[in-house]
């Protein structure tokens, strides 16, 4: 069944701000897909590639598109990866990290919510945003990086020049009062991603760490789709054996167990131990 929300930025049709979206959960048949043919594919095509399966309407738009998904803001995608995993698994997740301090390496294993980091709405989104300069009297006019901007970047090897072509692509202008200047120094936009990040904190989940071993403060980065890609990953092969346990006993075909979702599936194996459980009690 699918579920509505609110996207925390939005995006605007016709001029009028939307923000609602309808999805649903993966089913057998999306994890399969997804598992056995994205693999190569860089991570914001796979998460693309999930949210097309996944959402199912777009406030204000006829359909659902690649591209019109590739336009929301990276906090909206984020959003919704996080809410297409909350509604196939549950609000629950688990993710390990070793702790990044020379000579340590220390496991710490993390119990989070889905709901404890999804970010209400923002209070004032806007299609554009400006900035006054600090020193010089300049205004910077940007937009927040969207899927389709980060997939333009993706494949540079390079984080500084992949995060200087991001800038650049969401400049809209630089203005020394109401002249548009059409040449822009570097250390005039410096302090721009910072404004981004602020303006769009659903794009990038940052955890503050302490390591128990040798108290090593650091900043852990939880992403979305990372994540559930590296849970489609490891379960892939617990999915056929489920297909095969529901075919044999229940009779259903490949293409019906794949329709269901990973919660469902998990509820009728469920059931099959309690049966088995009761049998070998008689």
């Amino acid at each position: 069944m699918g579920e509505a929300i609110l996207l925390p930025h939005g995006y605007w049709v016709d001029g009028r701000h939307c923000r609602e979206a309808g999805l649903r959960p993966l089913t057998g048949r999306d994890e399969e897909f997804l598992v056995e043919n994205t693999a190569e594919a860089l991570p914001v095509t796979r998460a693309t590639e999930l949210l097309t399966r996944c959402v199912e309407r777009l406030e204000g738009r006829n359909s659902v598109s690649r591209a019109a998904l590739a336009e929301l803001v990276a906090g909206d995608r984020e959003a919704l990866l996080w809410h297409v995993r909350r509604l196939t698994v549950g609000d629950r997740l688990q993710a390990t990290l070793r702790c990044p301090a020379d000579g340590c390496g220390s496991a710490m294993d993390l119990d989070l919510r889905v709901s404890e980091f999804l970010q209400a709405p923002y209070p004032h989104p806007q299609p554009e945003y400006e900035s006054e300069h600090e020193q010089q009297a300049l205004r910077r006019r940007f937009r927040l990086p969207t899927g389709a901007d980060l997939e333009a970047v993706a494949a540079e090897l390079d984080d500084e020049a992949a995060g200087r072509q991001l800038l650049q692509r969401c400049m809209i202008g630089v203005y020394d009062g109401e002249q548009a200047l059409s040449e822009w120094q570097e250390e005039w936009l410096a302090d721009i991603p910072g404004c981004m990040a602020a303006l769009d904190p659903q794009a990038e989940l940052e955890f503050a760490l302490a390591c128990p071993e040798c108290g090593h403060e650091f900043l852990a980065v939880l992403d979305a789709a990372a994540y559930i890609f590296e849970e489609l990953a490891a379960h892939s092969r617990d999915l056929y054996r489920q297909v095969h346990t529901l075919a044999l006993h229940y009779h259903w075909s490949e293409t019906e167990i794949l329709g269901l979702s990973p919660v469902k599936r998990r509820r009728y194996l469920e059931l099959l131990a309690d049966s088995f459980s009761e049998a070998e009690a008689l």
